[in-house]
């Protein structure tokens, strides 16, 4: 007979991993539900289509998966496209791409629920962890696409940071420096957390640490050798630098990291409004503008992460700040869209949901413990944003069935090669070498291919 003991923590563990597959299974749906329609008839997004598959389809392999475009390294995007052209019809290109997108967005919830971190112990705090990522309201422009996996990466990359320093598993250990990798080699934003995990080294002495911060870092400086290398190039660093004062940054940070995730769209449209107007006051009124945002953004970051000790808080608020701040002096200029005009909330994905992680861990799930003040408002916290969440989660979506049909725009293509193809949001689009180059390469489905075959 077993002992009781064993046959309860075996009990135990059968539950944790149902729930565990329970949840991944439900983050699956909810990708599915969302928009079925990027599944049924997938699409190319903004630069995916004209610069990163066009660049693909009109070069060999090598050089299309090593090429920098915009100013910097993309592996992902760059491989999904070499391998959309080379392995799948035209009609199916885009189909590759997203699924390829599908699977890195359910990263960080792999690493939620099979990390093994002490942060996400526990099936309620689990379960609100994968609620968060996949509820807190973001762009819907980084939704199936592989140009805006570099977010779901940085998210990745996070989570490991907060995790354990080290494990016996030598399996997860190669995953996660793999992964590291990739998200280091796949646009600037995980490799600035590089200092990051070398405070993280310093306090913990782990070996796996330090190999974690030397990927991060290597990649950090192929990304800055990319930058100087194509400085002067269209879309380079020299086109997106640019000063931007405190008192706009702040009030970017503030519109986009408190308000709009934990209030919704429309609060976050009333007070972009509000505060470009008073941005365009008089100097006084400017520095009192900064002044106010500033310490709006810095109290929501100090009560979110007012229970965690000093290192813990440091991960938290230091990604926060070297995925956002960054991102906004970087952007295409001029800076003041991303306060007025709804735009680039992409660059914001991963810290809104840190945020919202943030106060997931602080709040004590024990009632007999319960701290009122503090878990009061980290409850009222997570609970507005999975609120909002969950309201804008198919609205806030990019899409429109008037956009263009991929399938019947290479049906026009075949037809008449000099046709450019449009892509979406309408306004992108590429011009492809002739169908008779793409059978020569032998990805043709023939001439007579038609719009669904």
């Amino acid at each position: 007979m077993q002992p009781v003991e064993s046959t309860g923590s075996a009990a135990t563990g059968n539950r944790e991993l149902i729930l565990r597959f329970s949840l991944m299974a439900f983050s699956v749906a909810c990708i599915v539900i969302r928009a079925p329609s990027l599944l049924v008839n997938p699409r190319f997004w903004a630069e995916e289509g004209p610069t990163y598959f066009a660049f693909a389809w009109h070069h060999d392999w090598l050089t299309a998966l090593i090429q920098p475009h915009l100013g910097y390294y993309s592996l992902v995007p760059n491989a999904a496209t070499t391998l959309a052209v080379h392995l799948v019809p035209l009609e199916q290109a885009p189909l590759l791409t997203t699924v390829i997108a599908f699977c890195i967005q359910l990263i960080p919830i792999a690493i939620i629920l099979w990390g093994g971190d002490e942060i996400w112990r526990g099936s309620g705090r689990q379960f609100l962890a994968v609620m968060a990522v996949m509820f807190t309201l973001a762009s819907g422009e980084t939704w199936l696409t592989t140009i805006c996996d570099q977010f779901y990466l940085a998210l990745a990359c996070f989570l490991i940071l907060v995790g354990d320093p080290g494990s016996s598993s030598r399996i997860k250990n190669w995953a996660y420096r793999l992964l590291l990798v990739c998200a280091g080699l796949n646009g600037v934003v995980s490799a600035l957390l590089a200092p990051l995990f070398l405070v993280k080294w310093f306090t913990t002495r782990s070996r796996e640490v330090i190999s974690q911060f030397s990927i991060l870092a290597t990649c950090l400086l192929v990304q800055l050798a990319v930058a100087a290398a194509t400085f002067g190039d269209q879309a380079g660093a020299s086109e997106r630098i640019g000063f931007v004062p405190v008192s706009v940054l702040a009030s970017i940070l503030v519109v986009k990291s408190s308000v709009r995730p934990f209030l919704g769209i429309g609060a976050a449209r009333l007070v972009s409004h509000t505060l470009f107007d008073l941005l365009n006051g008089t100097p006084a009124v400017v520095v009192c503008v900064g002044m106010i945002a500033l310490t709006a953004f810095i109290s929501q970051c100090w009560f979110l992460t007012a229970a965690m000790d000093r290192i813990r808080r440091l991960y938290f608020i230091g990604s926060v700040v070297l995925m956002t701040v960054p991102a906004v002096i970087l952007s295409i200029d001029p800076k003041n869209d991303l306060l007025l005009g709804m735009e680039g909330h992409r660059y914001f994905l991963a810290a809104n949901i840190i945020f919202v992680l943030a106060a997931i861990s602080s709040m004590n799930l024990n009632r007999k413990a319960f701290r009122f003040s503090r878990d009061l408002f980290a409850s009222f916290m997570v609970a507005s944003a999975l609120f909002m969440g969950l309201i804008y989660f198919r609205p806030a979506l990019c899409i429109s069935p008037g956009w263009s049909d991929w399938r019947e725009e290479v049906h026009r293509w075949r037809i008449d090669s000099s046709y450019r193809i449009e892509v979406w949001p309408p306004g992108w689009g590429m011009n492809l070498d002739s169908p008779e180059t793409e059978a020569a390469k032998g990805r043709s489905e023939g001439p007579d291919a038609t719009p669904g075959n």
